[in-house]
């Protein structure tokens, strides 16, 4: 009980100390504030501080300036000022519990306009002050009021970073303060001067061009309104402030000596007198005490003044991509639809008819002939046949068709040569039609999966976006705040978890070219806002962006090897195959087998390899990827193209496997010590319109292994794989690659060389 007291007695004394260190600091503002000169002659900013803070700070604002209009800085009018600070903390005292005036900005501009120009009448009343000048102070009053307002709720509870106008305003404020150091020296030195370079510094540093710019633009403009001119000095403000926040992602140094140089072009275009020369040596000294800062103030400031990460809300997005995609897919299929309808309509029109060569064959053929209405009247039958009879022979390659047909026909038909001639032409022309026709069907019949297939992918997308993924906003928050805490800045950041509960991390972080990344860093700030474990992560660089992408901590890994013979003495191999993670927790092993050996082969099979790789990275899946590639196939010549599809997808979280083959070679698996094999009854990419994969579904656990072969490494049967695989122990996937390749060539006695390649995969617990 003694400890819970102590603790209780301990927490409020912390908030005591800390409220009261804050109702310092206001009071120390105040007194800035009263003693800020502007255009020589006002001092409003005090009364504006006093309107412009929270209701719990009035009093401790108004006593702070109070003391500092206690000593002018601006000659006489010291009573005037005490009265408009009274009317002020009396006004948003009396108001200011409303909670609808409270939180307007507009209300302490208000409060203290009316605070200025009330206590301003008996003045110009007596004619110590002139009307232009009464306005004059009380708009700049009312300004001042706005932007402390809005510079106290900026600063108010929040730990990230500002948007533009919040920081403009709260510059602003520091300037303001800032300002009622300027009559203040260090011998020749101005101490607001230096200040006020530290100040636009900073800003510069975690705000980079944007916020250095309005830094350095708003730091000139309250130099000339304290007095002073458009020199050298204000120059060196603004552009300095600007160069800063270009310069900003090459570190706090780079920044100051940006900055140092500057302001010495500055002394010199300013032909060199002494106030070139002090205005330098108050750029150096705002540097220092830049760089002399600690590094917790720092860590602060970035993440104060740094933009935001771009964390966006996702699911009105995600909903609305959806939706997109859903459309997108169901308006290819009714294109896929209307193709084929309207081409089964126009066929039935256009589609060529044998009466065709047999009504041009009498009109031409028979034309002038006295004998041409008994034999296609009365004897039309016989006629018909004849033609028919004369095509089939032209057909297969006849040159002189009416020599071989019957010799009924020759002996009443008194111009068999001219008839003869007539089939030639006129079946010629109807062949070379059902052959376009033929070949515009099969064109039709790849456009039409080309657009289903499409289709598929679209809507497979949108079923991913719709089920797979949500997206974690304030987990994302979180992974900024902490890189904030280390000072890193990520331009954008993602956290995502897959239907499966898989969570991974995608950031953008903007850093200078020669700047490197600690990963390893990164990884355990990551791993400790999570509470997961996560792989190192992916790095990708381009130019001054890093991207990095964090998945969660597999269960296992994969040892792959391979090992390919080309067919005898053949440099090209027909064989293709390739292995990648698909950035969701999975190994994909692919493998294609390219018709016949050589060249040939190589392109077939590195097309279906190639074409299914790329689709399969873009996150579509397995069937529409299978129908675009065997479209591809069929369309690729007029020459028969075909290519088998072997593929393992190997779930490194659980160790599931699937398998998927068109037509490919049989995949032995050795689980527990134990062999088996997967065996394909369909078709390769290329034969048919219609292509499919044929399944199988296996659990794997660390020590099994996964099998891929070629139907040349399996010419001999797979019996001899399986006992070597039972056998292999304590060797690498490359070495068992190897051995099974170089068995299954010296294995082959039918006399035939084949392309060989062997994928093996082991599966590893991760490390």
């Amino acid at each position: 009980m003694k400890e819970g007291v102590k603790q209780i007695y301990s927490g409020a004394l912390k908030d005591t100390v800390f409220a009261a260190c804050c109702h310092l600091a206001v009071a120390l503002f105040g007194f800035l504030s009263a003693r800020a000169p502007i255009i020589g002659s006002f001092a409003p900013f005090g009364i504006a501080l006093a309107a412009g803070v929270p209701s719990p700070y009035i009093l401790s604002a108004g006593v702070g300036a109070a003391m500092g209009y206690f000593v002018p800085v601006v000659g006489g009018g010291a009573f005037r000022y005490f009265a408009a600070l009274f009317a002020a903390c009396t006004i948003k005292l009396l108001l200011g519990s409303i909670e609808s005036l409270k939180n307007q900005p507009i209300f302490s501009a208000a409060t203290a306009l009316a605070a200025s120009l009330a206590t301003s009448s008996a003045s110009m009343a007596g004619g110590g002050m002139a009307p232009m000048a009464a306005a004059t102070e009380a708009i700049l009053a009312a300004a001042g009021g706005y932007f402390f307002h809005r510079a106290a709720h900026a600063l108010k509870g929040r730990t990230l970073g500002l948007s533009g106008q919040q920081l403009a305003c709260i510059i602003i404020s520091v300037n303001i303060l800032i300002l009622g150091l300027y009559p203040l020296y260090l011998g020749a030195l101005s101490i607001g001067h230096i200040i006020s370079a530290a100040a636009v510094l900073a800003v510069a540093r975690y705000s980079h061009t944007a916020g250095g710019a309005i830094a350095g633009s708003i730091a000139s403009l309250f130099l000339m309104l304290s007095g002073g001119e458009f020199s050298s000095a204000a120059i060196c403000l603004s552009a300095g402030g600007l160069l800063c926040g270009i310069f900003a992602p090459l570190g706090r140094l780079a920044s100051a000596s940006v900055f140092i140089v500057f302001s010495g072009i500055c002394a010199f275009l300013s032909n060199a007198n002494t106030a070139s020369y002090i205005l330098l040596v108050e750029s150096a000294f705002g540097a220092a005490i830049f760089l002399l800062l600690p590094k917790a103030v720092c860590v602060q400031a970035g993440k104060l003044f740094a933009p935001p990460a771009n964390i966006p809300s996702l699911e009105g997005l995600k909903r609305s991509l959806t939706m997109r995609l859903y459309f997108a897919s169901r308006a290819l299929a009714d294109v896929s639809e209307t193709v084929e309808e309207v081409s089964g309509e126009l066929k039935l029109i256009n589609s060529p008819d044998f009466d065709w060569v047999l009504n041009n064959v009498r009109a031409d053929g028979c034309n002038g002939c006295s004998l041409r209405g008994y034999c296609w009247d009365r004897r039309s039958l016989e006629m018909r046949n004849a033609v028919l009879e004369m095509s089939r022979l032209i057909k297969g390659g006849e040159q002189n068709p009416a020599d071989k047909i019957n010799d009924e026909f020759r002996e009443r038909c008194i111009r068999p040569k001219r008839v003869e001639n007539a089939v030639l032409r006129y079946y010629g022309e109807y062949a070379s039609r059902l052959a376009a026709e033929a070949r515009i069907e099969e064109i039709r019949g790849v456009v039409s999966d080309q657009f289903e297939g499409i289709s598929d992918m679209l809507y497979e997308l949108g079923e991913e976006f719709e089920r797979c993924e949500s997206f974690d906003s304030s987990l994302a928050s979180a992974i900024s705040a902490a890189l904030r805490e280390n000072d890193l800045h990520a331009a954008d950041i993602a956290a995502k978890t897959d239907k499966y509960g898989r969570m991974s991390i995608e950031i953008r972080l903007s850093v200078p070219p020669a700047s490197p990344v600690n990963r390893m860093e990164l990884l355990n700030i990551v791993e400790s806002v999570c509470d997961r474990e996560f792989d190192p992560p992916a790095y990708n660089r381009i130019k001054n962006d890093v991207f990095l992408s964090f998945s969660e901590k597999a269960a296992f890994s994969v040892s792959i090897g391979v090992s390919q013979l080309a067919d005898g003495d053949r440099t090209v191999c027909g064989d293709a195959y390739t292995a990648f993670p698909d950035g969701r927790g999975r190994m994909i092993m692919l493998l294609s087998d390219g018709m016949g050996t050589g060249g040939r082969a190589a392109v077939d099979g590195a097309m279906a390899s190639g074409l299914m790789e790329r689709l399969l990275r873009a996150g579509f899946g397995y069937d529409c990827a299978l129908k675009i590639v065997n479209s591809s196939m069929l369309f690729k010549s007029s020459d028969e193209t075909l290519a088998t599809v072997d593929i393992s997808c190997i779930d490194l979280y659980t160790g599931a496997v699937e398998l998927l083959k068109a037509g490919a070679a049989p995949t032995v698996i050795r689980r527990s010590g134990r062999t088996g094999k997967a065996q394909s009854t369909s078709l390769p990419a290329g034969i048919l319109r219609e292509a499919s994969f044929d399944r199988a579904n296996v659990s794997l656990k660390a020590g099994d292994i996964i099998l891929m072969m070629s139907d040349g490494a399996t010419a001999s049967g797979t019996d001899w794989i399986c006992a070597v695989l039972e056998d292999f122990k304590n060797g690498s996937a490359q070495q068992l690659a190897e051995k099974i390749a170089a068995d299954a060539r010296r294995r082959r006695t039918d006399g035939h060389d084949d392309d060989i390649t062997v994928m093996a995969a082991i599966l590893e617990k991760a490390v």
